[in-house]
């Protein structure tokens, strides 16, 4: 006997779009002091990667760095400026660097 894996299930997606419709517009309503909020974990994480997890540090890229990040990045995935323009603020590039 063999076991079956089943997909989770999911709303309908007509309900999920209209969640999200509804939950950006309160959102925005109360100027962001309700809903989702801005990620405050820590810059110290722990990655998984092919050969084992890895304690690496994550900031921000910035200026002249994130400019040529941005443009590699735009070389492997076409839909990326289509993308970021959908958002309201820029899309952060992050760089995960080693712990020491």
């Amino acid at each position: 006997m063999t076991a079956t894996k089943s997909k989770p299930w999911l709303p309908p997606r007509w309900f999920i779009r209209t969640f999200w419709f509804g939950h950006r517009r309160f959102y925005r309503l109360t100027c962001g002091r309700l809903g989702r909020w801005r990620p405050k974990a820590q810059p110290e994480v722990d990655v998984d990667l092919a050969d084992g997890p890895r304690k690496v540090t994550g900031r921000a890229a910035e200026g002249e760095e994130r400019e040529r990040l941005w443009s590699r990045w735009r070389e492997i995935d076409k839909n990326l400026d289509a993308y970021a323009a959908r958002r309201s603020t820029p899309t952060a590039v992050v760089v995960l660097e080693p712990r020491r």
